[in-house]
């Protein structure tokens, strides 16, 4: 989406920067920037911070996991460890 082009999630490979001029590694870096992985306290501490560090009184997420299932099971998580934040 970012490169004005639609397409399926593409599925996951080992390293991205293989994949990426340095001009898109850029914004990929300030990306995950925000990332939070991990378990329910990780999501729960990640959330956190970003809330202070931005002083956002709401996020917009979005994730990009190539597989449906595990797409669900990580906005389950998320909404789980946002009812704890």
């Amino acid at each position: 989406m970012r490169c004005s082009r639609r397409a399926n999630f593409p599925p996951p490979v080992d390293d991205i920067d293989e994949h990426l001029s340095a001009i898109e590694q850029a914004p990929v870096a300030r990306m995950l920037e925000c990332s939070i992985v991990g378990g329910p306290e990780s999501l729960r501490r990640g959330l956190d911070e970003i809330m202070a560090r931005t002083q956002a009184d709401e996020l917009i997420v979005a994730t990009h996991i190539f597989a449906r299932e595990d797409r669900f099971r990580s906005f389950e998580l998320l909404a789980a460890a946002a009812k704890h934040s």
